[in-house]
């Protein structure tokens, strides 16, 4: 009747509540706010949402894309949080109670370790007022839950895994984490964006890496990259199928040892990135995510992305580029 579609998500970082609507803004962020701030834990709705997450579970395990890179996150991680699945092993899934779920929630699950963000056509004041006056009847806590880092070593975890999957074409995957210790007065954003123009120039459909190796079939789709980053390390992550597993590993530590990045090639890279963080906010959805991603990773939601992207330099990029150290290597195959 509101016109709205609800939904939730938990990943590595947060347990994210969405509401999209298209009438009346703040009939919807009540009905949202009552979800959140009064929930009704059934043990009957537990038992069934149970049986949902593990069917998910075995899902993404048959999955080879995902299967391969979550043995790529155990492989090289040795205390991080992304080392284990967000959905956890059955045995966890399994042995979770009405009881664990309540602490949860309510160590949590308060509004003192929560943020709102509201994109759209909307009276900015009007929303405020009426948050400002829902919020009045939630009782806040006197602490905060604390979290609790685990230090991360800088080596990986295992050097090399194999999985063996019913699949039509092998896939690898590589990994590798880099000491970053000396940048660590950089913003992780702008630390982010160069690793971006790195990526985006060895493995982008565009690149000359690329070309060559479809033409040598050791790839048969596209490169799958991720970056990560944090205070003292980021980490790297690549995946691709390919007919010659062996062939295209060699390859690509030699070019992952000797690639170059032209002045102008880091220019193009530059300005594309700015131009996918303008077209971020054409969209509210889009939007939304990019605020809630730097509120949960940097705990700032920097808006001053333009700044950050004009002071990128090719000289910082090289010197970031120089970290890549494919001695910190981890490898996983799935085979036939």
């Amino acid at each position: 009747n509101l016109g709205s579609f609800p939904n939730a998500m938990t990943n590595y970082m947060t347990t994210r509540y969405l509401m999209f609507g298209s009438l009346d803004i703040n009939e919807n962020m009540k009905v949202l706010f009552d979800r959140v701030f009064s929930p009704n834990f059934k043990a009957s709705d537990i038992e069934k949402e149970k049986g949902i997450i593990l069917e998910e579970y075995y899902m993404y395990q048959d999955d080879p894309g995902s299967a391969i890179y979550e043995t790529l996150s155990e492989a090289m991680y040795n205390n991080y949080y992304m080392k284990t699945s967000v959905l956890g092993k059955p045995n966890d899934i399994k042995s979770i109670s009405k009881e664990e779920i309540e602490r949860i929630y309510n160590d949590f699950y308060v509004p003192e370790n929560m943020y709102l963000v509201i994109t759209g056509a909307f009276n900015a004041t009007e929303v405020e007022d009426f948050v400002t006056k829902y919020m009045k009847k939630i009782k806040k806590k006197d602490f905060v839950a604390k979290t609790i880092n685990k230090k991360e070593k800088l080596n990986v975890c295992v050097n090399y895994q194999e999985k063996q999957m019913e699949v039509s074409e092998e896939k690898v995957a590589l990994g590798f984490k880099c000491d970053i210790k000396e940048f660590n007065k950089m913003h992780p954003t702008k630390t982010g964006y160069y690793i971006s123009i790195i990526l985006n120039s060895l493995f982008s459909p565009t690149s000359s890496l690329f070309e060559r190796y479809k033409e040598s079939k050791l790839i048969s789709t596209s490169f799958g990259t991720s970056r990560n980053i944090e205070d003292d390390f980021f980490d790297i992550k690549i995946i691709v199928d390919t007919e010659n597993p062996n062939e295209f590993i060699d390859n690509i530590k030699k070019d992952l040892s000797n690639f170059e990045i032209s002045k102008g090639d880091f220019e193009r890279k530059k300005k594309m990135i700015l131009s996918e963080v303008i077209l971020n906010f054409e969209n509210i959805q889009s939007a939304n995510d990019f605020i809630s991603y730097h509120v949960n990773k940097f705990k700032d939601p920097i808006l001053e992305f333009h700044s950050i992207i004009k002071e990128l330099n090719y000289e910082e990029c090289l010197k970031i580029k120089k970290l890549i150290n494919i001695d910190n290597l981890t490898i996983v195959k799935v085979i036939k």
